[in-house]
């Protein structure tokens, strides 16, 4: 689904709009820089718009994705959720953004990120807001079985990297990650999911996997919020046969990129 003018006006409206709340000038002219030309920062920089310090790196889109701006409505749900739930498990958590601020409002955060260089600022950003020992990290892919596959890099906005059959031939640099499972993942960890779960999964396509080789953790969940990224779909309905098989949930759209599913009084 395309995103619509009116949309990505007022999304770049809110970026703006939160950096001089904040007087931070330094993201509003990379801001401009980037609209304008399509040139991302050459130079690091640390944001701090309310969410905690995040550190972006040069020549990436990062400092987009640190903006409160961000992905703003999914921030909203979240926000009017906080007395809710207790574990949030971000798969495709980036630079960690989510992660550093709900575990500074003391959620329990499972962050999984497959990209090395995207897992390594995920790591730096919870030390710098002093999280590193209340966030639990994997790099690894969440799929549907175990195993290894090849990753596509984007040089610059590197939270869009994917499975390289997804991209066309040549597209970024190659890199080869380990996959395994929600399940298995969450066997080995053991968190408690009895206390409200909210599930957030943005894989660049691999959300239907995910689900699948969830399913068993998911369906022992009471109550539960799940959060995934539709903007590839043909169909934004397709992946509701796998909900249907983890329990009975309620289905609404966060967005025109993100999509919702609520099992239980949550």
């Amino acid at each position: 689904m395309k995103v619509s003018f009116s949309e990505k006006a007022g999304t770049y409206v809110r970026y703006f709009g939160h950096s001089a709340i904040r007087f931070d000038f330094s993201w509003m002219l990379n801001g401009v820089i980037y609209i304008g030309t399509g040139r991302a920062p050459t130079e690091e920089m640390y944001i701090n718009q309310g969410m905690g310090k995040i550190y972006c790196r040069a020549h990436t889109t990062d400092f987009m994705y640190a903006s409160r701006g961000y992905e703003y409505k999914i921030k909203r749900l979240l926000r009017s959720s906080m007395s809710r739930f207790n574990l949030f498990i971000d798969v495709g958590a980036c630079i960690g953004e989510y992660s550093v601020w709900l575990a500074s409002q003391g959620k329990t955060c499972i962050a999984v990120e497959p990209v090395k260089d995207n897992f390594l600022s995920l790591n730096k950003n919870l030390v710098l807001n002093g999280l590193e020992d209340r966030v639990i990290t994997a790099n690894v892919a969440l799929s549907d079985h175990q195993g290894t596959a090849e990753f596509a890099i984007r040089t610059m906005n590197k939270g869009a990297s994917g499975l390289a059959s997804f991209f066309a031939p040549g597209t970024g640099v190659s890199e080869r990650v380990p996959m395994t499972t929600l399940d298995a993942l969450l066997e080995q960890l053991n968190p408690d999911l009895d206390q409200g779960v909210v599930l957030k999964i943005d894989a660049e396509r691999m959300e239907e996997w995910v689900l699948k080789g969830g399913i068993k953790s998911l369906q022992r969940i009471p109550r539960l919020m799940v959060i995934f990224e539709t903007a590839h779909l043909k169909n934004r309905k397709s992946l509701e046969y796998i909900f249907d098989e983890i329990g009975e949930f309620n289905h609404s759209y966060i967005d025109c990129l993100n999509s919702l599913a609520v099992k239980g009084s949550f």
